[in-house]
C-alpha cells in the first residue's frame, strides 16, 4: 500500500473489494458529488465571490440539537468506544489535527523556534494575537469580486489549513494573496516579511516552507507549479496530501488525497478498526481513496469528501440525519442496531 497519491488509470479497478460493485461505486460517487454541489462552503481560493466562509461551529451545534430533539444517545458510539467484537473504533481526529508523512501536516520541533522568532518580530502570541480575526459566520473582508482560482492560491490555502481550522484561514489567505500575489513575489520576500504576513496562524515553519518552495519553483520552473503529483512532490514543503490536492483541484488530475477528514469518513463508512492517526489506517485510506475517486471529476470529488468530513461527519457530533451517504455507512448501521456499545 502506498502513501503517495498516484493518478488513477481506470475507474473501478480493484475498488469492488472495499466499496462494493462497480454500480455501488458509481452511485456513491454521484451521491457525494450531488451533495457537494448543493452544500459546498464558499471560500476565496475556490474562486467564489464574497461573502465567504460558514461558521462550522453552528453546524456542530445544529447536529447536537438534532440528537437531543430525537432523544438519541449522543453519537459517541462512533468514537473511543468498542464494537461488540472488541475492535476499537477511535474516530476523533479533527480536520485541523491532520498528520502526513510528507513535508506537510507535521508539526516539527523547529516550528517551536520559528514561533518564538515570529512572536518576537510581531510582539504577539498565537493565542492572544490581535491579528487573529473574530469568529464570525462570514469573512469580514469585502471585495468587489472573487479572487481568481489559481494553483498557487490552492497551494497556499492547503498549507494554511494544516493545523488550523479552515474558517480562520480565510482572512489570512486574503491578506497573504494581496501581499504576495504570485510565486515570484513570495520567492523574493524576506523571511521577516513572510513571518509578518503569517503572524497569528502559528506553526511558522509552514510559512518558511512555502517561501522555500516558491524559491525552488522560480529557480527550476520559472515560477510555475507543475501539474503532476510526481513533479509536485519534488517541491520543498509539498508532501503527498498537498500534491494530490493541487494536482486534482487545480489541474484536474485523477489524483486521490487523504487528510484527517477523509480518514474519518472512510473509517465510519466501512467501520474500520484502529486509530485514525495510525500508519496502517493511513495507508489503507490512500488505497480506498484511489479506488473511490471519480476520474472524470477529481477536483469536485476530492473536495466533496473533505467537505463532508468537515461539516457532516465531524469528530464529536456527526450530523448523521443530514448525511447523504448514511445508507452506505456501516458504522451508522452498527450504531442503529445497537452493535456498538460503551
Amino acid at each position: 500500500m502506498s502513501t503517495h497519491p498516484k493518478e488513477k488509470k481506470s475507474a473501478e479497478k480493484g475498488g469492488e473489494a472495499n466499496w462494493g460493485s462497480s454500480e455501488d461505486i458509481r452511485s456513491l460517487r454521484a451521491t457525494l458529488l450531488d451533495w457537494y454541489q448543493a452544500h459546498r462552503r464558499s471560500f476565496p481560493w475556490r474562486g467564489d465571490p464574497p461573502p465567504w466562509c460558514v461558521d462550522k461551529s453552528a453546524l456542530r451545534k445544529e447536529a447536537d440539537a438534532t440528537d437531543k430533539m430525537a432523544g438519541q444517545r449522543r453519537l459517541g458510539a462512533f468514537f473511543k468506544l468498542r464494537h461488540t467484537s472488541e475492535i476499537s473504533l477511535d474516530l476523533t481526529l479533527d480536520e485541523d489535527d491532520d498528520v502526513d508523512q510528507g513535508n506537510e501536516k507535521v508539526v516539527q520541533d523547529e516550528d517551536i523556534e520559528d514561533l518564538v522568532t515570529a512572536n518576537t518580530l510581531t510582539g504577539s502570541s498565537p493565542a492572544t494575537s490581535s491579528t487573529t480575526p473574530p469568529s464570525t459566520g462570514t469573512s469580514s473582508t469585502t471585495l468587489d469580486g472573487p479572487f481568481p482560482m489559481t494553483p498557487y492560491g490552492t497551494w497556499v490555502s492547503e498549507v494554511m489549513s494544516q493545523q488550523t481550522q479552515v474558517e480562520r484561514v480565510v482572512d489570512y489567505w486574503i491578506k497573504w494573496m494581496r501581499r504576495f500575489p504570485t510565486v515570484s513575489e513570495l520567492a523574493q520576500a524576506s523571511e521577516t516579511q513572510v513571518n509578518e504576513a503569517w503572524a497569528g496562524l502559528g506553526y511558522y515553519g509552514r510559512a518558511r516552507r512555502l517561501r522555500e518552495g516558491a524559491q525552488y519553483l522560480v529557480e527550476k520552473r520559472g515560477g510555475q507549479l507543475p501539474d503532476t503529483v510526481e513533479e509536485l512532490l519534488k517541491v520543498p514543503g509539498i508532501g503527498p496530501y498537498t500534491a494530490g490536492a493541487i494536482a486534482s483541484i487545480s489541474f484536474g488530475r485523477a489524483a486521490p488525497l487523504v487528510d484527517g477528514n477523509v480518514i474519518r469518513v472512510f473509517a465510519r463508512l466501512l467501520a474500520l478498526p484502529g486509530s485514525p492517526a495510525s500508519q496502517e489506517l493511513n495507508r489503507l485510506s490512500w488505497d480506498l481513496a484511489g479506488d473511490l475517486l471519480d476520474p472524470t471529476r477529481p477536483a469536485e470529488f476530492n473536495q466533496a469528501l473533505m467537505e463532508m468530513g468537515a461539516t457532516i461527519c465531524t469528530p464529536k457530533a456527526p450530523a448523521c440525519d443530514r448525511c447523504p451517504v448514511k445508507k452506505n455507512c456501516k458504522a451508522y448501521a452498527l450504531h442503529a442496531a445497537g452493535s456498538i456499545s460503551t
